[in-house]
């Protein structure tokens, strides 16, 4: 199962996840993210710092990822649930005083100053 997953995601069936690659499934998921959460993102899965993940590391990452919620569902005694921001300035609006990607960032999220997201849990 975990393996089908990977593979989906490996777009150009190179038996690695590369940045783009990471980009495009958050992407399919409605879910923007800043450079900044990218790299750390990436950082954390890259256990061997080659700068792609190979399915082991996907693996390790995917159960680690399961043991922190079901740790958090124990101790909250209840599920986690998502919520996705989504911010966009209509036609013709000033913004001169709000940046929706800088306010974005601070949920992790980012996108333009005019439309951005973040997806919270």
């Amino acid at each position: 199962k975990m393996r089908a997953a990977f593979d989906r995601k490996d777009i150009d069936g190179s038996g690695y996840l590369e940045r783009n690659e990471i980009v495009a499934v958050l992407a399919s998921s409605n879910i923007i993210c800043s450079e900044d959460s990218l790299d750390k993102l990436m950082k954390t899965m890259d256990t061997n710092g080659d700068g792609r993940i190979d399915f082991e590391e996907f693996l390790a990452f995917s159960e680690e990822m399961e043991k922190k919620r079901t740790e958090e569902e124990k101790v909250t005694g209840r599920r986690q649930s998502t919520m996705i921001i989504i911010g966009r300035v209509k036609a013709g609006i000033n913004t001169k005083d709000v940046n929706l990607n800088t306010l974005f960032q601070q949920f992790g999220g980012g996108g333009h100053a005019k439309a951005a997201s973040a997806t919270v849990r």
